[in-house]
């Protein structure tokens, strides 16, 4: 009883230091045009150019992809979202859904900074079907913690 009193604590722990970011649904910067959220991963290290990607779309799912990184301590964390890709590489079927679907990626991108203290992140990146023929949208979600 000691041992499961004590993992639903630590459960509670890691969820209530969870935080949440999400990419904009339209490129919010001001020097290109707008357009739509089509990826996302995340980096670590200094903004553009100097920063390292943390990996690619690695776990599917369906509608999309996850991905799960883990970072050092020292290290600050981007949520990077990807924006206005027109090559959509489609996935596989399973009882009627697709998984792991993906947008390619593109230079178009904006950077969230993470909190410093976070050590984990786990991204979800989902297609969303509209109602118009062939249409979808994207959403990206990154949930951080401190613990690794």
């Amino acid at each position: 009883m000691r041992r499961l009193a004590l993992a639903v604590f630590s459960l509670a722990s890691a969820i209530a230091n969870a935080q949440v970011y999400t990419c904009p649904q339209t490129y919010p910067g001001n020097d290109r045009p707008a357009a739509s959220l089509t990826s996302a991963t995340m980096a670590w290290g200094e903004i553009h150019g100097t920063g390292l990607f943390a990996g690619d779309h690695s776990e599917p799912a369906q509608d999309g992809f996850n991905l799960r990184f883990p970072f050092m301590e020292d290290q600050q964390a981007w949520l990077v979202c990807s924006y206005g890709s027109k090559k959509r590489n489609r996935g596989q079927f399973h009882e009627g859904r697709e998984w792991n679907q993906y947008m390619e990626w593109t230079p178009i991108e904006w950077w969230v900074k993470v909190a410093a203290k976070v050590r984990a992140c786990d991204v979800q990146v989902r297609e969303i079907k509209t109602r118009v023929p062939n249409g979808s949208t994207w959403a990206a979600t990154a949930t951080c913690t401190d613990q690794p």
